[in-house]
């Protein structure tokens, strides 16, 4: 008996599968244009160029200070950088020294109205540090934030998930007292 049921079941699902096979519907013709395999299979040499041409292609901002990355930067223009990448308008950076490797900086930032008053600190202490990493020439950012707190890094404190270096976030919110 359950071999009569097993067959039948068997015989059924063939017949299912052999019938749902079915031909669609005719459908309507398009015109494609037609394209030899050569075109499909080869890259053109112009298009090669273009390429490589946009693999090296290095965005850069012509107003920013120090264009060049990977350098050794001065006090200078570690000033020119913290001013234009760092601060808001509103912001004013009161000193910034550059003493044997360590950058000491002293920053006047302004409330921002809903966020904590941490939050101006930590976005330029932030920024800031995504952009010197960039360079070389420096081994420890220290910034006072007036009326804020300090923040204090090694470079050796960089992580770098495949964006780029920067000083983690949560470390930065630590030192200035937010957990």
């Amino acid at each position: 008996m359950k071999w009569k049921l097993f067959i039948t079941i068997f015989l059924s699902s063939l017949l299912l599968v052999a019938c749902g096979g079915e031909k669609e519907p005719a459908k309507e013709a398009v015109s494609a244009p037609v394209v030899n395999e050569e075109e499909t299979t080869k890259p053109k040499e112009k298009e090669k160029v273009e390429e490589e041409e946009e693999s090296d292609f290095v965005f850069f901002d012509e107003d920013d200070p120090v264009p060049q990355k990977g350098g050794v930067i001065n006090g200078d223009q570690i000033k020119e950088l913290i001013e234009y990448h760092a601060l808001g308008a509103d912001d004013k950076l009161v000193e910034v020294v550059l003493n044997d490797g360590v950058i000491t900086a002293t920053i006047e930032v302004q409330a921002m109205d809903g966020f904590p008053a941490t939050a101006p600190a930590e976005i330029a202490y932030s920024r800031m540090g995504d952009e010197l990493l960039l360079h070389e020439g420096w081994q420890v950012l220290t910034v006072n934030f007036v009326d804020i707190g300090t923040v204090s890094m090694n470079r050796s404190q960089q992580k770098d998930e495949g964006f780029g270096p920067y000083f983690p976030t949560i470390e930065i919110m630590k030192q200035l007292g937010v957990e």
